[in-house]
This record gives structure tokens, C-alpha cells and sequence, in this order.
């Protein structure tokens, strides 16, 4: 039979087994969590966000009768799309991207002169946006979440329907590579054909899995007058997850 001594020794022993086992595991945990780690610091890959937030025409000619006309008169009846996508090495990946309005077309319920940019009807969504340029700095931009727009993948085709506060898409960005982000509008002509008024684009990066991890971008991207229009399209680039 053991006595008391030789039970506290079997005991002291156990307990000491039983810190170090749990040691052991904790490690292990420790380093079982590691690769989550590096998920959320983009070693691999991660989501950013792309916001379009906004369009702003410095600058329109538009004039209808051919004649020269009061700025507060130049309008344009636009449709175009806004794209986002990323680049290495010459190869671009998965395009997302935003439409607005039917391209180069519009049903023939629409107003010929199209709808105001913040119009809530849904059953003209497809109907061209009337547009006019900016006069003066207090002279508010056109907000892209006001407006209908759907997801595409196409300039032609939507893969959903049209919605307002629907002016995000998400990419999935790996370490090296660039963010390439653009816009495409239009003006309608009836009788010619349709003039640019918005081409801009914007090369971002390439992001390190460092800098990918704490991404959040506001910028802008802009195109000169080039004789139909200027403008200037604003949004935000943030990482996600």
C-alpha cells in the first residue's frame, strides 16, 4: 500500500505531465492558426472593393441647332459603362462591370431627350440619362448610387437587373498585380454618330500583399475636352477580407 508521501509525488508528477501536454497544445494551436493570418495579410489573395462614386462634365459641346450656345444649354443624353479589373505580366483578369442606360439604343417609350439622372422609375432604367456639364464649384456632381445601374458582361448585356446604391463591384487581387479601373460614356446623336464624352482610365499599383492588406484609396480619373467633352470620374478602392 503507498503511503502518503509516494501518492503527493505521483500526483506532482501528473500535474507537471499535464502543464507540459497542455503546452504542447497550445503550441500547436498557436500554429495551427498561422495560415489565417496570412490569409488576412493578402500573402495569397484578398477582396478589394471598387466604389464609383461619382461623374463630373467640366466641359460639354452639345449645342443642338449646330450654333454656338449659353453654357448653362449644353446637355447630353449619355449611356456608357464603368469597369474594373486587374493586370500582370499582359494578362488581365475577370472584368466586372457597371452599365448604364441601353447602349447606343433606348425603348421607344423613353423621352427622346432621355430621363433626369435621379429619375425613380425602374421601367426606364434602360432610357438614356440627361446630363448637363458643371458650372462652378458649387455645382453638385452626379452621384452613381442616385442613379439605375446593373451589373454586365457586356456593354450591351446586364447579368442583373437595374438598381440605385448599386455602384460597387469586388475583384479578387493577388500580390503583384495592378488594379485597372475605367469609364466609357456617350452622348446619343440621332443623326450622326455618337460622340465620346467620357473615356477615361486609371492604372493602379502593382500592391504588395502588405499594401493590399491595408488598401483604402480615394482618387480620381479624368479625360481632357476633346472636343464633345471632358469629365472627370471619382471612387474609392478599399481592401475587404
Amino acid at each position: 500500500m503507498m503511503n502518503m508521501t509516494s501518492i503527493r509525488t505521483i500526483a506532482v508528477r501528473f500535474l507537471g505531465l499535464s502543464a507540459l501536454l497542455g503546452g504542447v497544445l497550445l503550441l500547436a494551436a498557436q500554429s495551427s492558426a498561422k495560415p489565417a493570418a496570412a490569409d488576412a495579410g493578402c500573402t495569397t489573395s484578398c477582396t478589394v472593393e471598387v466604389e464609383f462614386r461619382s461623374v463630373v462634365f467640366p466641359k460639354l459641346d452639345d449645342c443642338t441647332w449646330g450654333a454656338p450656345c449659353d453654357t448653362y444649354e449644353q446637355s447630353i443624353q449619355a449611356y456608357g459603362s464603368f469597369a474594373a479589373t486587374t493586370w500582370k505580366s499582359g494578362v488581365f483578369g475577370a472584368i466586372k462591370k457597371l452599365k448604364m442606360a441601353g447602349w447606343g439604343d433606348q425603348p421607344s417609350f423613353c423621352p427622346s431627350s432621355g430621363v433626369s439622372w435621379t429619375d425613380g422609375s425602374i421601367g426606364r432604367a434602360s432610357c438614356f440619362r440627361n446630363m448637363g456639364n458643371q458650372v462652378g464649384e458649387f455645382d453638385p456632381p452626379y452621384y452613381l448610387s442616385q442613379t439605375f445601374l446593373c451589373t454586365a458582361s457586356s456593354n450591351t448585356v446586364c447579368n442583373g437587373g437595374f438598381a440605385k446604391n448599386n455602384n460597387r463591384v469586388r475583384l479578387t487581387v493577388k500580390p503583384g498585380e495592378m488594379i485597372f479601373l475605367s469609364t466609357l460614356i456617350y452622348d446619343y446623336d440621332s443623326g450622326s454618330s455618337d460622340d465620346v464624352v467620357c473615356n477615361a482610365s486609371k492604372p493602379l499599383g502593382p500592391f504588395t500583399a502588405q499594401q493590399l492588406a491595408s488598401l483604402n484609396l480615394n482618387d480620381g480619373m479624368s479625360m481632357a475636352f476633346n472636343g464633345d467633352g471632358a469629365c472627370s470620374v471619382y471612387f474609392t478602392v478599399k481592401h475587404l477580407n
